[in-house]
């Protein structure tokens, strides 16, 4: 303990040197612009300064690209909570809350939640960083393909039966994800699956276009046919000081166990390689949701869920950097262009780098301590520009929105059928709207429905053929074992009722 405050004290001494903050607050600075903007997310925007590593001081360039990677998880609920638009996947669940809030004229509420929640979620898992990394670095070479497998089974089925009454339609929404997700090649054979002869259907769909288009595009839609028609978005833009969004303890406080539950679990979903933000948020949201009393004002503005949601994607960012820099392995895209970075700087993340590059690893979880201090001052004093922007200029904002899609689905694969898929997206979201089909769902299965099929084709050839394998592993038992339990429950509460009612009578 003693020797770890030790090289955490020299990390800082390194930190907070003049140059080593710049780099940091340039790095935050870029994250927070990408998870305003839509279409790019934290892999992508560290991509994006990838090419000015080159030379660069190893521990400059690591602590700007770790920066951009949870910079972007602080800045997505600006854009979720007043356009509702999610800057990237991990800030849906508060577009869901934080939009309605501010739509009740309670948006200063909903974004000083989600700067405190994502500040606490943060720090807090810096500390189990610093202190546990080697310990759980080897905890986390347990999970397997099966394990991945059965969590992501998991995550389906626990959003499905807790993201709303109405469990038919939230297993139909998931399946009608899963059906996008197929589309492509087969991981197996190789051959065309559901792309009618069109070879720019090979690669499948691209999720960044799908969320584009599900919010961006649907939300203007929505905006136009109920909010213009009606009195008008700018009837709801709420002019928001400063004093409005500093975090106030006693709202804080009583949501200490949202925050705690949304920090435990997304530390975990970040520490096991392959499960990320987008399970920690949606399990964390709808744990919140059946823990509440009252869970029918989830969707329509519940601050627990903002809590939640925010707490754990920017728990995951620290709890991602475990099997980075203790095993050398990446959990997420992110973190996959983190390790290209130490790389590219003559730096092999592992269990070495410490022994090695003690220097450079410290200063780089320091940097992070400096970071969240710099990310939340930086959301503070910065909110009311933004905010302003979009209470004088919404006339122009509906075109620059509309023009940063185009231009995101463009980007993508460099080519403009991306943008009728765009398009096409944005009309299947409304009308899944107007039949209240969750949206939240369809996303889940089409984001994760590849990585499931990877996972269980891998499971299977690891049994050769065998589907027990998924049993016989402990964890894996455990976590199938919890979905069939979770699918079940509703049939064994009413069957545990009729057998109390039986032997009152």
């Amino acid at each position: 303990m003693l020797e770890t405050l030790s090289f955490l004290g020299d990390g800082f001494l390194l930190a907070l040197q003049p140059l080593s903050i710049v780099f940091c607050l340039i790095g935050v600075l870029m994250g927070a612009i990408v998870g305003i903007l839509p279409g790019l997310g934290p892999g992508a925007g560290t991509a994006l300064l990838l090419p000015f590593v080159f030379g660069m001081n190893p521990q400059y360039a690591l602590i700007m690209l770790a920066g951009i990677y949870y910079g972007a998880m602080y800045a997505g609920a600006i854009t979720s909570i007043l356009l509702n638009i999610p800057g990237e996947v991990a800030s849906v669940l508060t577009a869901v809350e934080g939009h309605p809030l501010y739509r009740q004229g309670k948006g200063a509420q909903a974004l000083r939640v989600s700067f405190a929640s994502s500040f606490i979620g943060g720090t807090l898992s810096l500390v189990l960083l610093t202190f546990f990394a080697p310990v759980l670095a080897m905890w986390c070479l347990k999970f397997g393909s099966a394990e991945r497998f059965s969590l992501m089974l998991f995550a389906f089925v626990f959003v499905a039966c807790l993201s709303g009454k109405n469990v038919a339609k939230n297993f139909i929404a998931l399946a009608l994800g899963l059906v996008f997700s197929v589309v492509g090649l087969d991981l197996m054979s190789g051959l065309p699956r559901f792309t009618f002869g069109k070879i720019w259907l090979l690669d499948g769909f691209d999720y960044t276009i799908a969320i584009l288009g599900c919010y961006a595009i649907c939300e203007i839609m929505k905006q136009t046919v109920d909010g213009f028609a009606q009195e008008g978005f700018n009837a709801h833009v709420q002019k928001i000081k400063l004093k409005d969004i500093i975090p106030r303890f006693k709202e804080m406080w009583s949501l200490k166990m949202a925050i705690l539950r949304g920090w435990i679990i997304g530390f975990v979903c970040g520490v096991m390689p392959g499960a990320g933000a987008t399970i920690a948020t949606f399990i964390s949201y709808n744990t919140e949701k059946k823990m509440s009393k009252t869970p029918e004002k989830f969707g329509h503005g519940a601050v627990e869920g903002i809590a939640a949601a925010e707490t754990s994607n920017n728990a995951c960012t620290a709890g991602a950097m475990v099997p980075l820099m203790g095993l050398g392995i990446p959990g997420s895209s992110a973190t996959a262009v983190l390790m290209t970075g130490f790389v590219m700087v003559g730096l092999q993340p592992g269990p070495t780098l410490f022994v090695d590059h003690p220097d450079i690893a410290w200063s780089l979880i320091a940097s992070m301590y400096v970071g969240n201090v710099g990310l939340i001052l930086m959301c503070l004093f910065g909110l009311s520009g933004f905010v302003w922007l979009v209470k004088k200029a919404f006339p122009f904002i509906v075109p620059l929105i509309v023009a940063v899609c185009i231009a995101g689905a463009y980007a993508t694969n460099n080519q403009f059928r991306d943008v009728w898929l765009l398009c096409g997206f944005g009309i299947f979201a409304y009308i899944l709207y107007l039949v209240e089909l969750p949206i939240i769902n369809v996303l889940l299965g089409l984001i994760l429905g590849g990585t499931i099929e990877v996972n269980f084709i891998r499971t299977l050839n690891l049994g050769k053929g065998d589907v027990s394998v998924l049993i016989r592993r402990p964890i894996s038992a455990v976590l199938i074992a919890a979905s069939v339990i979770m699918i079940l429950w509703p049939l064994l509460k009413k069957g545990f009722f009729k057998l109390r009612q039986l032997k009152k009578a």
